[in-house]
Order: structure tokens, then C-alpha cells, then sequence
């Protein structure tokens, strides 16, 4: 049997009215609580997890959730998935979706845009995907796409890749290897929030190939800085993006390839996505996040918390997940 964290008494000696885990680490108090597992990513891809590190998700996020006053997710999507694993009532499960971060970063200077350019090598042309090479993020099929364009009819385009280099990366460079793109490939690993910005104007397209999110948030991002986005179509991305995105079977590097293509060669296409993403963008902000969340601790603070402080023990494989995986 395993333990879930127990508040050490801080916040109870406080006095606050209550606690918001804006992450995904918390642990049990007595006083109201806001929880926000940002997704299960862990019930839908198991094999993506050691043992160890799923046992402990699924202890862990059952417990916050069970224990708090208002679970909070960032879409939709995301509120059902709760709802239907873990047996939440759907009223105790809020949507505050995010916005985009560059809100809070002045736009690059000219001579910073330049220096970007000359320092990452970035060509006229190329696909951007930021994120960190978990397997989850999907870079293979990527990868794929640009051995299929290839071998169809020689284009090469590049691609550049931003976020920490995880031990799949080796994974992912044998593919290459084997496929005969490992040259179009950039992973410029962490970048200033500056360079950052500069990368998604200067590329073609944003390629968000992930096969499961909570979020999405670089899909908002892309849309701000008027990028043309060519989105998978897995879990809350369809919902997050809207009709702003050109979507792909993220298990399919023939259909990635064909919008890739497609994108590269016609401008109307990328003006008609740049302008549809900034419609998009307008229905969300972090002003209105902000004021969802002050609602939430009104809400969260009148609810309060009907439950003892205990640390609940819980199966190494718990029974509803042995449910699903029944089902699927």
C-alpha cells in the first residue's frame, strides 16, 4: 500500500482561506483546494511511463482530485476525461483555458531578430515545432513526413525543433539516420522567450504533431506571432485550435506530408490559416484566465472542505483503470 502527500501544517497555520495547485504536485490539506491535473496523460499512453511513475500519477491525481474543492482542467475535452476516470461530478470540474504567453514579453528588437537568424542558421523556409522530445510529442512522425516527401518527390524542407532533448532523442536520431533526413533536422534545444519569438516568425509553418495534450499552449503562441499552424488532431488540439489549424492523423506521416506540401506552396493558404488563427486567438487571454481563477477562489473559498485529512491508500493498479484498460 502507497501514500499520497499530507500537508506539514504551514498553510493550516496561515490561516489562508485556500490553496490553488496550479500544478500538478500538490498534497492533502484540510482547507478548500483548487486542483489542476493538467491531463491523464498517463491513462491513454501507459507504455510512455515506468511503472513506478504511473502508479504515482494515478495515486496521486485520484487523490487531489477526490479531496478537492474544484478540480480545474484547460478544456473541455480535458473536463470529460476527468470526469469519466476518475468519477468526478461534472459541476466540481472547471474549464479555465490559457492564453498566450507572449502577452507578457515586449516583441524582439530588430538587431535581436537578426542575431537569431545568423546564430540558429534559420533558412527562408522551414517547419517549427517547440516542444521537448518525449515520445508523446511525436517528432517521429515528423520525421516521417519528411521521408515520404522526399522519396516522392525529392523536396527536403527543414525543420527546427526547440525544447530540452529527452534520452528519446537517441531514438529519434536513429530514424533519421535509417530514413536519410537527419540533415533537415535542427534541435536548437532551449531558447531565450527573444529567440523564441523570432523562430515562429521566421518559419513557414508550426508542425504540432503531439498525440496527446491538456493544452496545447504553443498552438496560441503561433497564432499571435501570425504563423500558419498544421496541427494533429489528438485529444484537445481540435478544440483549442478551432477551424485555425490544418489537422493530421498524428499516426500518419503520408497525410502530415501532404498539408506540409501544401502549405510550402501556396501563400493563400498561410495568409487564409494566419488569419483564421487570429481569430481564434481573440477568444482567448490571460486577463480572462485571471479573472476565471479570482471566480474560482470565491467559489473554492464558499465550498470549502468536507473532508478529514487523511493520506488514502491506494492498489498499485487501481480497479478503474483495470476498467479501462478492459475497454480498450
Amino acid at each position: 500500500m502507497a501514500y499520497v502527500p499530507v500537508s506539514d501544517g504551514y498553510v493550516e497555520s496561515q490561516q489562508f482561506d485556500l490553496v490553488h495547485f496550479p500544478t500538478q504536485i500538490a498534497y492533502l490539506t484540510n482547507l478548500p483546494t483548487i486542483y489542476q491535473p493538467h491531463d491523464l496523460q498517463h491513462l491513454h499512453y501507459p507504455q510512455f511511463f515506468s511503472k513506478m511513475a504511473f502508479d504515482l500519477r494515478e495515486r496521486e491525481y485520484r487523490a487531489f482530485c477526490d479531496r478537492a474543492s474544484i478540480v480545474c482542467v484547460h478544456a473541455e475535452w480535458t473536463k470529460q476525461d476527468v470526469i469519466w476516470h476518475y468519477g468526478i461530478p461534472a459541476e466540481k470540474v472547471a474549464v479555465v483555458p490559457w492564453g498566450s504567453v507572449f502577452d507578457a514579453y515586449k516583441s524582439p528588437a530588430e538587431e535581436v531578430t537578426l542575431v537569431t537568424v545568423k546564430k540558429y542558421a534559420l533558412p527562408d523556409r522551414f517547419f517549427f515545432y517547440p516542444a521537448v522530445t518525449w515520445p508523446h510529442k511525436n517528432h517521429e512522425n515528423i520525421i516521417r513526413s519528411l521521408a515520404t516527401m522526399k522519396a516522392k518527390d525529392g523536396r527536403t524542407p527543414d525543420v527546427f525543433f526547440t525544447g530540452t532533448s529527452t534520452d528519446f532523442r537517441r531514438t529519434l536520431d536513429r530514424i533519421a539516420r535509417q530514413l536519410g533526413v537527419m540533415q533537415q533536422l535542427h534541435y536548437l534545444g532551449f531558447v531565450s522567450p527573444e529567440e523564441l519569438q523570432v523562430i515562429y516568425r521566421a518559419a513557414t509553418a508550426m508542425v504540432y504533431a503531439s498525440k496527446f495534450e491538456g493544452f496545447g499552449l504553443p498552438i496560441l503562441e503561433a497564432f499571435q506571432l501570425g504563423l500558419p499552424v498544421l496541427s494533429s488532431n489528438a485529444s484537445v488540439l481540435p478544440e483549442i485550435a478551432q477551424d485555425g489549424a490544418l489537422y493530421f492523423d498524428p499516426n500518419s506521416p503520408a497525410e502530415l506530408a501532404v498539408l506540409m506540401e501544401s502549405v510550402l506552396d501556396s501563400q493563400d493558404l498561410r495568409q487564409r490559416l494566419i488569419e483564421r488563427g487570429t481569430r481564434v486567438l481573440s477568444r482567448y487571454s490571460f486577463s480572462n484566465t485571471a479573472a476565471s481563477f479570482q471566480a474560482l477562489y470565491g467559489r473554492a473559498a464558499v465550498l470549502g472542505s468536507n473532508e478529514k485529512l487523511a493520506a488514502p491508500c491506494y492498489d498499485d493498479e487501481p480497479a478503474m483503470y483495470l476498467r479501462d484498460r478492459a475497454n480498450t
